[in-house]
């Protein structure tokens, strides 16, 4: 997913428009939804005092607004790979799905299996949720994620 892609994303689960986040942002109403506009096409990348400033008013977590490259099957599969070697993860494919595991017991790793652990305990409350295919509950899911890791301390 693109930054331009990330930011329309966080800004209609925020319900604003290009221009009202534009103006949250600090630019002047005549050229707030140009930029926004811009800024999610990808033809113009905000500078760093502006994605900070993006970050403020989307309410998300820097961390939702960075770059991760991955565009295809392959960078998924690298990515992957990599997983399998720091956290000795396994594959397995049984029953028609595939399952990914890694031990929990690595001491180098108590904070990735906090973080696991309360994300588990969101799918499980979200699935159980009656309405959880209902627009609500995906959008209060997506904002939850839009916050990591700021949201998952307070609740570790």
């Amino acid at each position: 997913m693109t930054l331009g892609e990330k930011i329309r994303k966080y800004r209609l689960l925020h319900d604003m428009t290009q221009k009202e986040l534009g103006i949250k942002v600090g630019f002047s109403a005549v050229t707030a939804d140009t930029r926004i506009r811009q800024y999610e096409k990808d033809t113009m990348a905000p500078k760093s005092d502006i994605r900070n400033k993006l970050v403020q008013a989307l309410d998300v977590d820097p961390s939702a607004l960075s770059n991760i490259a991955i565009q295809s099957d392959e960078d998924v599969m690298q990515v992957l790979f990599y997983f399998s070697e720091i956290l000795d993860m396994d594959i397995e494919r049984t029953d028609g799905k595939f399952y990914l595991s890694f031990p929990v017991n690595q001491d180098n790793r108590e904070q990735l299996i906090s973080y696991l652990n309360v994300w588990v305990n969101k799918k499980k409350n979200l699935r159980n949720t009656a309405n959880s295919t209902s627009e609500k509950s995906i959008r209060e899911y997506e904002l939850w994620k839009s916050k990591f890791p700021k949201i998952i301390e307070e609740e570790i």
